[in-house]
């Protein structure tokens, strides 16, 4: 009898792993994957635009210790023009857990100099996905924060929407007339 209750559990144990593996990494659920964007405007009135290409996430390792986070890591590219055309490349990873979800964003490519943001808190629910986070100045060599600027101190936030990568750029288009 106990041999038996082993080898069923064995068999669910086994059931589960191969439903999650397949719904969290094969079918990428649990990740608001695709391609988002959106506008926003700055504490201080900048007009800018937020770009996401949110990728199917990546197995975890089987080395790494798993987690209660384990299947909810995401990665992409993203890219942000805030004040002016001129866009900001950036890679993404991040987790969706619940209200602890966030995404960090590093700069590649060529540098611009400007407002930009590093890390986003992350709220998604279906078709909705929002994200949040504090912009600092970017000098050509470092980040700086101050205290005094709305832009530093207060969070921006950016509703995103399912779209395309033209819709980013127009919308970075249209800060030059501005």
């Amino acid at each position: 009898m106990r041999r038996l209750l082993r080898v069923v559990l064995l068999v669910v144990g086994l059931a589960v792993g191969s439903y999650a593996l397949v719904y969290y990494f094969v079918l990428g659920k649990g990740v608001p994957k695709g391609n988002w964007h959106g506008t926003f405007v700055t504490a201080s009135g900048k007009q800018g635009a937020l770009h996401l290409e949110i990728g199917v996430p990546k197995a975890p390792n089987v080395n790494s210790g798993g987690g209660d986070d384990a299947g909810r890591r995401f990665d992409g590219t993203a890219q942000a023009c805030i004040g002016r055309p001129e866009s900001q490349q950036y890679e993404i990873f991040g987790r969706i857990r619940g209200s602890d979800s966030f995404m960090t964003l590093s700069p590649t490519g060529d540098p611009v100099v400007g407002l930009r943001f590093s890390d986003l808190a992350v709220e998604w629910h279906g078709d909705d996905l929002t994200v949040s986070g504090h912009l600092s100045d970017y000098d050509g060599v470092n980040s700086v924060s101050d205290g005094a600027n709305p832009d530093h101190n207060q969070p921006t936030a950016v509703k995103l929407q399912k779209g395309a990568d033209a819709d980013f750029e127009s919308a970075c288009a249209g800060l030059a007339a501005g």
